[in-house]
């Protein structure tokens, strides 16, 4: 392995993952062969219980594994298609469970005619997709299916956290949360730090990845949610704070550090005290700027205030547009995300909607802090990545929107194709 580069290395992974995935697809047809044996000769009454004996996993983790097999089954499986596609490497066992979980929620019955629709969308989009957001899409049909299925219900309670700043205007946090808060916050930090999927061409080849470490992942989602919450406050009474401003993070500044000539030393944040002008740049991106001329005594001589974000109407336009977080296989909605300016505003960009692009927290500041370009092609915008992610540079563009509109119209289509909803009909009086 040392005498291997980084892209080698890389290359590696991807082909034991699919080595993995069809020792899975084997470990299936195994079970296969297995069902309806005399298993009571290997010391088992079901294959559910041999599973677990033999692999020593979790009952819940065997059955889904017999669920699988006979759901992939070449001859007779609901999900044949995905059973090919795992033994191909082009999708995973992950991606094999959720489309058993999606097939298993539809009404019994129509389950046999929805089963080849459902079979088909979930191989294409898992070779694209995460399990999460192969769920996510899958979610749009089962909606549209069985719009009156129950959804499960959300924990929430209590707290005990303490955050302060060092030195160096970092954060250090601490504190101990009880299992519901704990339950809460790590459902949250789960879904906003997983790791965006990587993007390839139309040749297979990777040209976009996240490099970010989980820890990483697991500051930008904390940053998520906390700026969200900001996003909404301050929509209602409740949202404002007791003199009655909306909360809002407040840096003071000079000139030349909100331009960016000027990064070294530190500016003053009224929430948290020092912090370095290097760390400006995403704050002034798209924010209120208010302009103070101070006398040299201190005494103020001018106040200004210029207003250089987003109007609400370039917002609705910019929603309409983009539907959400431009970087590819993002899926954070569009009133989750920043308003970006591809060319900075203070290098001369125009608050114009072609010069606009929305991204998440977390995409906003690899782009502000790293060497991704946002560029416009044809009216979509794309994400050139680094040369050390991709060599060639291609521009990638997020294409899970498109597919979330797909999963609606699948959906709408199977439930009039199986007639699950068929409108009311006059009572007969005659």
């Amino acid at each position: 392995l040392l005498a291997l580069s980084t892209v080698e290395r890389a290359d590696l992974l991807g082909q034991l993952a699919a080595l993995e995935r069809a020792a899975a697809a084997a470990r299936l047809a195994v079970l296969r062969a297995l069902d309806g044996d005399a298993l009571h000769e290997l010391g088992a009454t079901t294959l559910t219980a041999l599973v677990s004996a033999r692999l020593l996993a979790p009952q819940g983790r065997a059955r889904a594994e017999v669920a699988a097999a006979r759901a992939t089954c070449p001859d007779t499986g609901s999900l044949a298609g995905m059973g090919a596609a795992l033994l191909a490497g082009q999708v995973s066992m992950a991606h094999v469970d959720v489309a058993v979980g999606v097939l298993d929620k539809i009404p019994a019955r129509v389950r046999a005619q929805a089963a080849p629709t459902i079979d088909e969308f979930c191989v294409d989009v898992s070779r694209r997709y995460r399990p999460r957001e192969v769920a996510n899409l899958a979610r749009e049909i089962l909606d549209r299916l069985d719009p009156d299925r129950g959804h499960d219900p959300d924990a929430f309670t209590r707290r005990g956290f303490t955050l302060t700043g060092d030195a160096y205007g970092m954060g250090v946090a601490s504190g101990q949360l009880d299992p519901a808060t704990f339950a809460l916050l790590k459902t949250a930090l789960d879904h906003y730090a997983a790791p965006t999927p990587r993007q390839r061409d139309a040749d297979g080849a990777v040209v976009f990845t996240d490099d970010r470490t989980p820890a990483q992942r697991r500051c930008d989602a904390l940053a998520e949610i906390a700026r969200r919450a900001l996003a909404a406050a301050g929509t209602g009474d409740e949202g404002t704070t007791r003199n009655g401003e909306v909360p809002r993070v407040v840096v003071h500044a000079t000139v030349d550090q909100v331009t960016g000539r000027e990064t070294a030393g530190m500016v003053d944040c009224e929430a948290t005290g020092p912090l370095p002008a290097a760390f400006l740049r995403p704050l002034v991106c798209d924010c209120v700027m208010e302009r103070v001329l101070l006398a040299p005594s201190g005494a103020v001589l001018d106040l200004g205030r210029t207003v250089r974000t987003a109007t609400p109407a370039q917002r609705r336009a910019l929603h309409a547009r983009d539907r959400g977080c431009i970087w590819p296989g993002c899926t954070i909605p569009a009133r989750w995300t920043d308003v970006h300016h591809v060319t900075a505003w203070i290098h001369g960009g125009r608050t114009d909607l072609h010069g606009l692009a929305l991204l998440c927290g977390a995409h906003h500041a690899m782009v502000e802090h790293g060497h991704y370009r946002i560029v416009m092609i044809d009216g979509v915008l794309h994400v050139i990545p680094p040369p050390w992610v991709d060599p060639d540079q291609t521009p990638v563009r997020n294409t899970y929107w498109l597919d979330q509109d797909r999963a609606r119209r699948t959906g709408r289509q199977l439930a009039l194709d199986l007639d699950l909803h068929p409108r009311a009909r006059p009572p007969d009086t005659g």
